[in-house]
């Protein structure tokens, strides 16, 4: 039971993490901010990386569990 709610954290700390880049970003990410167009990609790419590696904790996380 404990594994589940640990799981279930690690995951909400991640998607805290990720709201909070991605409104830091829209705030200073703008085409009028110091690095325009590149800033957004930059947010773009943190962001899809953020959530690519939150899907691959949480199966190798579920995977951990299976095999115990």
């Amino acid at each position: 039971m404990k594994e589940k709610y640990f799981t279930f954290g690690f995951i909400g700390a991640f998607a805290l993490v990720l709201i909070v880049l991605f409104i830091l970003f829209m705030i200073f990410g703008g085409e009028d901010s110091i690095g325009g167009e590149w800033t957004a990609f930059w947010a773009a790419f943190i962001f899809l990386f953020l959530l690519f590696m939150i899907i691959v904790v949480s199966l190798f996380l579920r995977r951990l569990k299976q095999t115990n």
